[in-house]
């Protein structure tokens, strides 16, 4: 098993919409986005929509500089 696919003791699944604005630093607007653009992967609708810490996790690894 890969080292950063374990999940820290600490660290939740999944976060809210929010949380992960706040996790990669942008607007929750910029996030929706690209949860629609299917840049992001989703889970559940409206307020009970949450984005795996994983998702996450490849998401910044493909928009790296």
């Amino acid at each position: 098993m890969r080292e950063n696919s374990i999940p820290h003791p600490r660290e939740p699944l999944q976060v809210t919409i929010r949380e992960a604005a706040d996790l990669l630093r942008f607007d929750e607007r910029t996030v929706r986005r690209l949860i629609t653009r299917g840049e992001i992967a989703a889970i559940g609708r409206g307020k009970l929509r949450r984005i795996a810490m994983d998702d996450l996790r490849a998401y910044q690894a493909r928009n790296r500089c």
